[in-house]
């Protein structure tokens, strides 16, 4: 179902919009859990199109409605790993837009290699590697976080190059997590593949606003408006209800950017001027 149908226009860098998945817990009608599929633009903070996963089927099986519904071409289309898959990536190529996917256990054999390539690079240092180096260090809420991206061009080696088609780059981020009041430090190591050709320095903003989305996305849906604990169960109810608040966190983006959710949706309720302002930008210009 198209969302948002107004005019976007992708700049020349590209823009990622991410593929997600979303389970409504309160649309377990007669024992049917529902499964959403989401295109959502992350810089622009819009959810742009939804789709119902039909049953007896998984996610990616989505994409082909998806994707004629919106435009695609010159994005970064980025998802979870369960849409890593070489059909997946060849839909988005076709669609002429480029993919991130994330690399995990659902492709063992490229997770693997990716693995020994880019430790056997940290054993000697890099040194000979050719590659493209990028590192942010932020500081908030008591924990000081250091992210170090390494983008690799030469997959010549790699056996499962022409499985996935226009493969350009192999991404390797590494996120560490330190805590000011002495707890334990966290890493984490993750690993993409691209087609898009780029900088190390452009790679780390687009992989943080793929895990931004919990924040720009579902932490509004569910605390805000409660989404998780919906009592609509009924036939397509909760889907609707999923579909309208999209709708209002996208009205509330584009009307006022610079407010938030909680606080539009007070000065709508209480203010009768400031909905008939957000109504009027949005309906007559």
């Amino acid at each position: 179902m198209l969302i948002w149908d107004g005019e976007y226009l992708i700049n020349e860098t590209g823009k990622i919009w991410l593929v997600l998945t979303l389970t409504l817990k309160s649309a377990n009608f007669l024992g049917h859990i529902t499964h959403v599929v989401e295109l959502f633009a992350a810089e622009d903070r819009l959810v742009l199109t939804a789709e119902k996963v039909p049953d007896k089927t998984v996610e990616k099986s989505c994409l082909p409605a998806i994707f004629k519904q919106v435009d695609v071409s010159g994005a970064i289309i980025s998802g979870d790993a369960h849409f890593t898959t070489p059909t997946v990536a060849a839909q988005i190529i076709d669609n002429e837009a480029d993919y991130l996917l994330a690399v995990k256990g659902n492709q063992p054999n490229l997770e693997a290699e990716m693995e020994n390539f880019f430790l056997q690079a940290h054993a000697i240092k890099w040194e000979g590697v050719e590659h493209s180096f990028a590192r942010t260090v932020e500081k908030d809420h008591g924990r000081i976080e250091t992210r170090e991206v390494r983008v690799v061009n030469d997959i010549e080696w790699l056996p499962q190059k022409d499985d996935w088609k226009k493969l350009t780059c192999l991404i390797e981020i590494r996120c560490t997590r330190e805590f000011v009041n002495g707890r334990q430090s966290e890493s984490a190591t993750r690993l993409y593949i691209t087609s898009r050709n780029n900088k190390a320095s452009k790679f780390i903003t687009w992989i943080r606003q793929h895990w931004g989305v919990e924040n720009r996305c579902h932490w509004i849906a569910d605390v805000i408006f409660s989404e998780d604990q919906a009592q609509t169960d009924v036939g397509h109810s909760a889907e609707n209800m999923g579909v309208f608040r999209r709708l209002i966190m996208n009205m509330a983006v584009v009307v006022d950017p610079e407010r938030g959710m909680a606080s539009v949706r007070r000065a709508a309720a209480f203010g009768a001027g400031y909905l008939k302002g957000i109504l009027g930008k949005l309906f007559l210009g």
